[in-house]
C-alpha cells in the first residue's frame, strides 16, 4: 500500500470538511500521513492515530512563525524525513499532497513519485496570508502531477494556469452530519427533525467556516428582505469578532 505525505494549514480536529472527506475515503488504497503546521515546543514530532490508516502529524519546533516559514522549513524537513524513514514501511511508493503552497519548500526532502495540489480555497485572500503565497502556488501549479479545485470558479481560475486543473466541488458529508450519527446510542428512537423544530420555514442554510470571507452585510439584507425567510448558519466562528455577526430573529447561528 503506498503512502501519501500531506502538508495541511487546517488541523485535522478543526472542522470535519474537504480534506477529511477526501483523505478517509482514499486511506481504504493508501497509508495517510497528514502534516499540520508547527506548534511552538521543544523539538519533536507528535504523532496520532486518527483512523485506520491515517496517522496527524505535529511538528513542535521552537522557531515561531504564521504557518509554514522559512525558519521551520530548516528544521521541520529533516524530522519528517528521518520519522518516515525509521518508523514508516513506504517500500511501495509515496505522493506527497499540498493542501498550501506555504509547504512547498518541504518537497526538497523527498522524492515522491506523484505530487497532488488540492485548492480548497483562495488562501492569498484570506486576511494575514504571506507575501511568498501566490508564487509558490504559481510554482506548484505547474510541478504538480494532479490539481484538483473545490468548486466551478477556483477551478476555471486556475485552469488560465493549469489547463487541466479538475474541478472537484466540495460539498456536505450528509452521513456523517446526520442526525442519528449524532445521537449515538439513541439512534433508533431520535427524531432527526426535532434539531430544527424550532426553526420556522422557509428555511436557508449555510454550511462552513464563519470568518473574514463572509459577506456579513449580504448575510442581513437577506434576513431583511423578508422576514420569513429563517437563515440557518452552521459552523466555527474564526478569526473575526461574532460581535460582528448580524443579529436577527430569523438569523440562527449554531
Amino acid at each position: 500500500m503506498k503512502t501519501i505525505i500531506v502538508f495541511s494549514h487546517l488541523r485535522w480536529n478543526f472542522v470535519f470538511q474537504r480534506p477529511q472527506h477526501l483523505l478517509t475515503r482514499l486511506s481504504q488504497y493508501y497509508k495517510i500521513l497528514f502534516v499540520e503546521e508547527p506548534v511552538v515546543g521543544s523539538p519533536e514530532l507528535e504523532v496520532n492515530d486518527v483512523a485506520q490508516n491515517i496517522k496527524v502529524i505535529v511538528p513542535h519546533l521552537r522557531e515561531e512563525g504564521w504557518g509554514f516559514t522559512d525558519e521551520q522549513m530548516a528544521v521541520m524537513g529533516p524530522m519528517i524525513k528521518t520519522y518516515i524513514d525509521e518508523k514508516c514501511d513506504v517500500s511501495d511508493g509515496y505522493g506527497i499532497w499540498f493542501y498550501t503552497p506555504s509547504a512547498l519548500p518541504l518537497k526538497e526532502f523527498f522524492n515522491p513519485e506523484f505530487v497532488v495540489f488540492d485548492v480548497m480555497d483562495e488562501l492569498s485572500l484570506f486576511a494575514g496570508a504571506p507575501a511568498h503565497l501566490k508564487a509558490r502556488e504559481a510554482k506548484l501549479l505547474r510541478i504538480a502531477d494532479v490539481v484538483t479545485a473545490g468548486g466551478p470558479s477556483l477551478a476555471r481560475a486556475k485552469q488560465e494556469v493549469r489547463p487541466d486543473t479538475l474541478s472537484l466541488p466540495s460539498c456536505v458529508d450528509a452521513a456523517h452530519y446526520s442526525p442519528w450519527r449524532a445521537c449515538g446510542a439513541e439512534a433508533e428512537t431520535h427524531d432527526g427533525d426535532a434539531l430544527q423544530a424550532h426553526i420556522p420555514y422557509p428555511r436557508i442554510g449555510f454550511f462552513g467556516v464563519i470568518d473574514e470571507r463572509l459577506d456579513i452585510d449580504l448575510v442581513a439584507a437577506v434576513a431583511d428582505a423578508n422576514p420569513r425567510w429563517h437563515i440557518v448558519m452552521v459552523g466555527p466562528v474564526v478569526k473575526i469578532d461574532p460581535a460582528i455577526l448580524p443579529k436577527r430573529p430569523n438569523i440562527a447561528a449554531c
